[in-house]
């Protein structure tokens, strides 16, 4: 369907004519092809709900996670282990998507570093995106 000067038009034939004068079965094929769009698409969201409440837990599943690990590199608790604050920093990069780079210099040492991806703030467009998503999923249907 196209739209010329504010009236509404329908393609038939190659020809472009007002909606109202389009033939009587292009209409109700459309009408059943909305109609059909429509019933798929309401079937669809108790899936994207499931799937939306699966990627929600297992997000704060690795929240939950990750604050462990942090936990555990801010603790001044003398029972961690080298080892166990150095397998949580290495969790807790990994997590956030970063890496941890060694350079070693015979007779000067080794220098770790933690390199972290550079993010950028949720822009509006994204977080009212977000919101209307949540409300879909949250609505009972």
């Amino acid at each position: 369907m196209t739209m010329t000067s504010g009236n509404r038009r329908q393609k038939v034939a190659g020809e472009s004519l007002p909606v109202e004068n389009a033939p009587q079965p292009v209409l109700q094929a459309h009408q059943q092809a909305w109609e059909t769009f429509g019933v798929d698409a309401v079937q669809v969201i108790p899936i994207l709900k499931a799937q939306m409440t699966a990627v929600t837990r297992e997000t704060e599943r690795a929240a939950m996670e990750l604050m462990g690990h942090l936990q555990v590199l801010a603790s001044v608790s003398e029972t961690i282990t080298a080892k166990e604050r150095a397998a949580s920093l290495s969790k807790a990069v990994m997590a956030m998507g970063g890496r941890i780079e060694v350079r070693t210099e015979l007779k000067t040492g080794s220098t770790f570093s933690v390199v972290l991806p550079q993010t950028t703030p949720v822009d509006r467009s994204t977080a009212q995106q977000y919101h209307i998503i949540k409300e879909v999923v949250t609505h009972d249907y």
